[in-house]
C-alpha cells in the first residue's frame, strides 16, 4: 500500500487525499466518512449546538455552526450507556435491538431515535451494560465526532 492514496467521488472530483488512516480518522467529507464505516447523520442547528438523530451535540468553537448540515461518528467510538444514568450531550437516545456474542466481543444493533439502525462492535466490559433489546443511550465523546457544512 502506498503512504498517500486518493479517492474520487461522482463524477471523477477529488473527495479527499492523504495517508491511508486519514481517511479513516478524519474523513473530509460526509460522503467519505460513510465510505468508511462512520454513522453520518443530517441535521440542523440549535442554539450554540447542533441537532441530529434525536440528540444534541456541542460544535467545537471552531467549526462555523450557522453552515452545518451533519454531524458524524465511527461506531467504534461509541459507548453504550442506560438513558437515565447518561449525559444529554453529545449522546443519541437508543432501543437495542439485538445483542450477538461474539466471544470476547459483543455486536450490539440499536435504532436511533430518528430510526437509523447502528451495529456496534465492542470488546466483552463486564463492568458495561450487559442487557438486552431496550432503551439505551450511544454515548460519543466529542474527540471523535466530525462535523460537516454545505459544499
Amino acid at each position: 500500500m502506498g503512504d498517500r492514496v486518493a479517492l474520487l467521488a461522482a463524477g471523477g472530483r477529488l473527495a479527499q487525499s492523504g495517508p491511508p488512516r486519514d481517511f479513516y480518522t478524519v474523513p473530509a467529507t460526509a460522503d467519505v466518512a460513510r465510505f468508511f464505516g462512520w454513522c453520518v447523520l443530517d441535521g440542523t442547528r440549535n442554539g450554540a449546538g447542533f441537532r441530529a438523530g434525536g440528540g444534541v451535540f456541542d460544535a467545537p468553537d471552531h467549526v462555523e455552526r450557522r453552515e452545518l448540515t451533519a454531524v458524524a461518528f465511527h461506531p467504534s467510538a461509541v459507548r453504550l450507556s442506560h438513558p437515565e444514568s447518561a449525559s444529554t450531550v453529545n449522546a443519541l437516545p437508543a432501543a437495542v435491538e439485538h445483542v450477538t456474542d461474539l466471544g470476547a466481543q459483543r455486536r450490539v444493533t440499536a435504532r436511533l431515535a430518528s430510526g437509523e439502525r447502528i451495529d456496534i462492535v465492542r470488546a466483552v466490559d463486564r463492568a458495561a451494560r450487559t442487557g438486552g433489546q431496550g432503551p439505551a443511550q450511544l454515548d460519543i465523546a466529542p474527540a471523535f465526532l466530525r462535523f460537516f457544512s454545505r459544499g
